[in-house]
């Protein structure tokens, strides 16, 4: 089995649903998908819009994820209702566990984060 650890890595994220994707040379792996309906609270939260992320490093998408996490752990506004994505797709709790998926599966060297509306 070839050893996978010097793979050419790059992140895709695309919308409508966000999907940050890890590809080697050898596999494809979905590291996070979720709606962009909940877009205000993934903006509020990164405190940009995700496209900011394009062409940034996975260290520098980990830590702009552990920046909106902490923001909504420490920020009154999204435990508001208006903060809550419309139309009966996706929340808040769900924008957390997005959030933390992209900290679990950006602990990597190497690669970019792409993104891309689709």
């Amino acid at each position: 089995m070839k050893d996978q650890t010097a793979s050419p890595v790059k992140f895709i994220v695309s919308c409508p649903d966000v999907v940050i994707r890890l590809v080697t040379l050898v596999n494809a792996y979905d590291v996070a998908r979720y709606t962009m309906n909940a877009g205000k609270a993934i903006s509020a939260a990164l405190g940009c819009d995700i496209a900011a992320l394009d062409g940034k490093t996975p260290q520098e998408v980990c830590a702009a994820a552990q920046e909106a996490l902490r923001r909504i752990r420490e920020r009154p506004e999204f435990a508001r209702k208006d903060m809550q994505p419309t139309g009966g797709w996706g929340s808040v709790k769900g924008v957390t566990l997005f959030f933390n998926q992209v900290v679990a599966g950006c602990h990597v060297s190497g690669g970019r984060v792409y993104v891309n509306f689709e």
